[in-house]
């Protein structure tokens, strides 16, 4: 049994999982499999801002220092508990078949649950807390190679915002909702974009 130490320096999870995989078939002397690691990087050297994107863009955009952002974390730590929730397979398939199936995948439908949960039973009577819209991790690995070929090593996400719900009650419209956004942002048109205001608006915090 082999255990490693991973750090987000390094690269997001699918950077550990094809790190892991080639570690094992290597082991096993077996070939790796493709798509092979790659570790060359884009550089955005684009320093505009696409000012028509900073609405949703907002964790970027009103941003408080490293320092700040940091010892938010740990004291989030302290004032929140984790509660976890388990579902069985044929839960999972039932929600994606409420959601309202076709694009709409199973993480969609949880997410959509999750928050309809919400919702309903602790903001209804909330204006200020209610969910109206969410923020998803998207891997945009594969859009295109210009941007990140699929054995890019790196953290190849990012927070995708969505529009607002139609009907923050309804499991289907929010499910939908947060897949027109995750098909948008792997648009390469929408994403290069994106990624280059990110890449000013991250330097501006580091």
């Amino acid at each position: 049994v082999m255990g490693i130490s991973w750090a987000h320096v390094l690269g997001d999870a699918a950077s550990c999982l094809r790190f892991l995989t080639t570690i094992s078939r290597l082991y096993q002397q077996l070939q790796p499999l493709e798509p092979f690691p790659i570790f060359e990087r884009r550089l955005w050297t684009d320093n505009t801002v696409n000012r028509s994107l900073l609405n949703i863009m907002k964790p970027l955009r009103d941003s408080e220092p490293a320092e700040q952002m940091f010892q938010a974390l740990i004291d989030e730590q302290m004032t929140h508990d984790q509660l976890n929730l388990h579902f069985s397979s044929e839960q999972l398939i039932k929600l994606r078949t409420l959601a309202g199936s076709g694009l709409v995948t199973i993480q969609d439908a949880l997410t959509a649950y999750i928050i309809r949960t919400l919702n309903c039973h602790c903001f209804q009577n909330d204006d200020h807390r209610r969910i109206l819209r969410t923020d998803t991790a998207v891997n945009f690995r594969g859009v295109t190679d210009s941007i990140a070929p699929q054995g890019l090593i790196a953290n190849a996400v990012f927070m995708m915002l969505s529009d607002d719900f139609d009907d923050p009650y309804s499991l289907s419209n929010i499910a939908q909702t947060i897949r027109r956004s995750i098909i948008k942002s792997r648009d390469a048109k929408f994403l290069e974009p994106w990624l280059a205001t990110a890449n000013v608006l991250m330097r501006t915090m580091a």
